[in-house]
């Protein structure tokens, strides 16, 4: 049985672990190893996931499968795009599921919980970044209806690359 639930502190190592691993599987062939490192040493550390952990508009959701962390999502509003100007919005920075989980519905569970909680608190719109040639995640938003409304740029390691920012209101269903 598949649960979501919001990181706790006893799981964090875990999730380091996952993050990282599932970073690698997703990135590692289309980077190089010198620019995946420089983001893993910056991105993927005790330290910035402490301070993460302590901002009052970031939150974790980990998904589990009979107790093995199988993916996990972060959401935070620090960020504000100007095409959202006005809208009372909520980013959804990461979604990484284990590659032996791929293609059962765990990616769209997690977006669900999000929306849900993201609506409950009175949220009106849910969006992301996905990179350009990621081809898999780009289809996988469209088949949930999210729609592109910008671009931005993201800077793995030395390597700058586009990002696609998509959205979808949660006054509709995913």
């Amino acid at each position: 049985m598949i649960t979501i639930k919001p990181l706790e502190l006893q799981d964090y190592d875990r999730l380091l672990a996952f993050a990282e691993r599932t970073f690698m599987n997703t990135y590692a062939e289309y980077n190089t190893a010198e620019n995946m490192q420089l983001h893993i040493e910056k991105t993927y550390t005790s330290a910035v996931l402490l301070q993460e952990l302590s901002l009052p508009n970031t939150a974790y959701y980990l998904a589990y499968d009979d107790g093995n962390l199988i993916g996990y999502c972060k959401v935070r509003c620090t960020l504000h795009p100007p095409e959202l100007e006005g809208k009372k919005h909520i980013e959804l920075e990461r979604l990484y599921v284990d590659k032996t989980y791929k293609g059962q519905g765990i990616g769209k569970k997690m977006i669900n919980h999000c929306a849900e909680n993201a609506r409950n608190n009175g949220f009106e719109v849910l969006w992301l970044g996905v990179w350009s040639r990621n081809e898999n995640a780009l289809a996988f938003y469209k088949k949930l209806n999210f729609q592109q409304f910008g671009t931005h740029t993201f800077v793995l390691g030395e390597d700058q690359q586009i990002d696609f920012l998509m959205k979808i209101n949660l006054g509709n269903s995913i």
